[in-house]
């Protein structure tokens, strides 16, 4: 409720219940057991709901967005976090966020018209920027009438900056004492005592209470030890004083604690953050203003989630809004709302569903990355929310807020479904035959056996990004048909990046690369009579392009069987690839395979490309650690990739279509040089750099060096018939450039954090460029990165 506590309560509808001192089941394998239950039980359990039997409804308000204003937004800078105050005028509004996940530079803006419109990013002190946690920010009503502006960054020290003219100029960050903690503050109230001090709430891991840690140090042997502290201040937030421990549990991890005032104003409830996920969210309660607590309890599994934040409607119900993290939700990861009455919060051991409403604020593209909100109630009972979230597939997270009213929600609900909203299906195509990556063993149930990289990815990908999952086989000799068939979603089988794919939907960052490897028996003989080959793939083409004049080359539909025939001495050879060949691979077999340039990605369906591929590589992007390693477990090797093979990968990929390309302009007589369209290339370029915030002339420089080296790679290019249609190639061409453009702007932050450019990794460009080229693509890398962070 924040410092101005339950004077913005309503009327009691009673007295306070008397506290519970339920405890929670202490054995994890019960825990697991309880879960299991509950999902059985989960139909009857949505059936009743306690208080006038009524079940909870479900509110689906993310595609209302006439609700929605956007707060602020950066293309390619995470904005996040913010927390939103109301001024005395019941009008305006101030909302202060970081410039980055949950630490940056802290920006301010301010709203005159109830949410409404926000004004410009305001000045800052200095010292804003060297913000290392969330910042907070509440109001503190003084004595005279006054109302006093207290913020809050955390980690350690906890700093607090004090605006005396309700925003209008601030003082810089300073200690508030020789201790630290993660959202500090969470919450802050005034205690109805004689004295009036102020109680805040903070959290701490063990980390950050005592000592100066950088959130991204690995402390050997560390075991984190969440506990929950209060400090108290009697002169109006000037000072504070040394923590006292309020919550902590032997196995649940609790953390960001929501204050709630009961309606009559008697009793303090705190809500809490579970972050182990063991557990549903917690609560805590206090009928003394905070001098004792009850033993955390489990909230109902409607309430489950993060970081929640209560005010009470005007006819005395209470809305909590939060990011949802409920496991059986299908919105588990979005911004989510929640209505209720206050004794609902006692409902988690008896009632899992307990309340009234539950509303999707917005969508979350991006795994549970959203909602820290901040909650504002008008005069006029419009609810004012405001939070972050990667509300757009592909972009940064941005800064939102949603305006309705708890009238509005009633209306909603009353036509809402009561049963629990169905997830979004992300259909997976597989081949089930290309060890390492998809897998699928002899048994009866193919569901309980599919193994492999990009199963284990997928399971990953969909889980994070709020879909179930629904695998659906494929032959590869029908995978251009199967996904212009609109059968899957998205490719997931070792798919090899090509052109002729590339041209149609959305081919992601590569996440692994290898080359075709012929395997022979040590008697075969050179080059081989008979060679077989997965029939359908980029490897059958290679092997008739490499092989073909000197081989019979057989074409078989069962990859699995390539070793059996080279054992049955059937063939002289067999063509797989780098992670096929460890499997497919005898004693005494001889095997020579080529450098690793082909590069392994997921192929995105048409109709999703420009939503769908741009989440798949955002999350690529951000899981990169957790893929090396599973690529250290399936491939036996590490391939680690980051963001400058990226744009090397992007830049081949444009050298590849110019083959296409040049085919397609010699069979027209269209001459190689269009100057005018090269032109064109340049000045969208300079409007992606400048949308970005890059310096525009290095990336024209960097685009123009590109042009002149496909215009080379076409003169060079041998006379074949075309394969594809310019109409087809350029929308492919136009994608890469924008993507290159937000790969630029990543490494440009990376540049700023000391990423080292020196000796890049050229090879993927060796099968399009001549030795002096790629000496040239060298130099210009490292002179793009130096400009771009010199820009900075």
């Amino acid at each position: 409720m924040g410092a101005r506590g339950a004077a913005e309560s309503a009327e009691p509808p009673g007295g306070a219940e008397e506290l519970e001192e339920r405890g929670v089941t202490s054995a994890s394998v019960q825990r697991r057991i309880a879960l299991l239950l509950a999902a059985l039980l989960l139909p009857a359990a949505l059936a009743c709901r306690g208080a006038g039997d009524e079940p909870l409804r479900w509110v689906d308000w993310a595609g209302e967005t006439h609700r929605q204003v956007v707060v602020d937004r950066e293309p390619g800078q995470y904005l996040g976090h913010p927390t939103t105050v109301l001024l005395s005028d019941e009008r305006s509004i101030l909302t202060v966020y970081p410039k980055g996940h949950g630490a940056g530079p802290i920006v301010m803006k301010r709203s005159e018209d109830g949410g409404l419109t926000w004004s410009e990013r305001l000045p800052t002190p200095a010292s804003w920027a060297t913000s290392m946690e969330t910042p907070t920010v509440f109001p503190v009503d003084l004595a005279d009438g006054r109302r006093r502006l207290i913020m809050f960054s955390g980690l350690y020290p906890v700093r607090m900056a004090r605006s005396d003219d309700e925003g209008g100029t601030w003082t810089e960050l300073e200690p508030i004492g020789h201790f630290g903690g993660v959202v500090a503050m969470s919450s802050v109230e005034r205690l109805r005592s004689l004295d009036g001090e102020l109680m805040a709430l903070f959290h701490d891991d063990g980390r950050f209470f005592r000592r100066p840690t950088s959130r991204y140090e690995r402390i050997p042997g560390f075991e984190p030890e969440f506990r929950v502290y209060k400090t108290i201040s009697i002169d109006d937030g000037l000072t504070w004083s040394e923590p006292e421990v309020i919550a902590e549990h032997p196995e649940a991890h609790l953390c960001e604690p929501g204050l709630i005032r009961s309606p009559d104003g008697r009793e303090i409830a705190v809500l809490l953050r579970e972050n182990s996920r063991q557990f549903n969210s917690f609560v805590v309660f206090s009928p003394d203003e905070g001098r004792t607590w009850s033993r955390p309890v489990e909230l109902p599994s409607s309430l489950t989630g993060d970081r929640h934040v209560g005010r009470y409607t005007p006819d005395g119900r209470l809305f909590i809004t939060f990011r949802d993290q409920e496991p059986s939700s299908p919105w588990r990861g979005d911004w989510v709302g929640w209505l209720g009455r206050y004794e609902d919060l006692r409902r988690g051991g008896r009632e899992p569903w307990a309340g009234e409403v539950r509303v999707r604020l917005m969508d979350n593209r991006y795994a549970a990355d959203t909602a820290y909100p901040g909650l504002e109630l008008l005069p006029d009972g419009t609810f004012v929310t405001t939070t972050y979230g990667h509300f757009t597939p592909g972009e940064e997270p941005w800064v939102a807020s949603v305006r309705f009213t708890a009238v509005e929600l009633d209306e909603a609900s009353s036509a809402a479904q009561t049963n629990v909203p169905a997830k979004p299906v992300l259909r997976v195509g597989t081949s089930g035959d290309y060890p390492p990556f998809s897998i699928v063993e002899g048994v009866a149930d193919e569901e309980t056996a599919r193994l492999g990289f990009d199963i284990e990815v997928a399971e990953r990908l969909a889980s994070d990004l709020g879909f179930d999952l629904d695998f659906r086989p494929f032959d590869w000799p029908e995978l251009a048909a199967s996904m212009a068939a609109d059968d899957f979603d998205l490719a997931m089988s070792g798919v090899t990046w090509r052109p002729g794919r590339a041209a149609v939907g959305w081919m992601s960052r590569a996440v692994a690369a290898g080359g075709p490897c012929v395997v022979s028996s040590a008697a075969a003989p050179e080059p081989p009579r008979r060679v077989a080959v997965n029939r359908g793939g980029i490897l059958e083409r290679w092997t008739r392009e490499r092989l073909g004049g000197d081989s019979e080359i057989i074409a078989v539909d069962d990859n699995l069987s390539l070793p059996g025939r080279l054992e049955r001495d059937e063939v002289d050879a067999f063509v797989t690839d780098s992670f096929e060949v460890e499997h497919f691979g005898r004693d005494g077999w001889r095997r020579r395979c080529e450098p690793p340039i082909d590069r392994k990605v997921f192929w995105v369906a048409p109709d999703r490309a420009d939503q769908l591929g741009l989440a798949v590589d955002r999350w690529i992007q951000r899981n990169e650690h957790w893929l090396e390693a599973r690529r250290q477990e399936w491939f036996g090797r590490g391939q680690h990739r980051d963001e400058l093979d990226h744009l090397l990968d992007l830049t081949a990929r444009r050298l590849a279509f110019m083959q296409p390309v040049a085919s397609w302009k010699s069979a027209r007589g269209v001459p190689i040089e269009d100057l005018e369209r090269e032109q064109a290339v340049l000045e969208a370029a300079e409007r992606s750099a400048a949308r970005f915030g890059l310096d525009p002339k290095p990336v024209r420089d960097w685009f123009a060096l590109q042009i002149d080296l496909a215009k080379a790679v076409q003169r060079r290019a041998p006379e074949v018939a075309p394969t594809l249609e310019l109409e087809a190639i350029r929308p492919a061409l136009i994608r890469l450039g924008e993507r290159q453009v937000r790969s630029l702007r990543a490494l440009r932050s990376q540049a700023g954090s000391g990423l080292s450019v020196a000796g890049p990794d050229l090879q993927v460009l060796t099968p399009y460029l001549t030795a002096a080229e790629v000496e040239r693509v060298g130099t210009g890398i490292v002179t793009l990165l130096a400009d771009l962070a010199s820009a900075r």
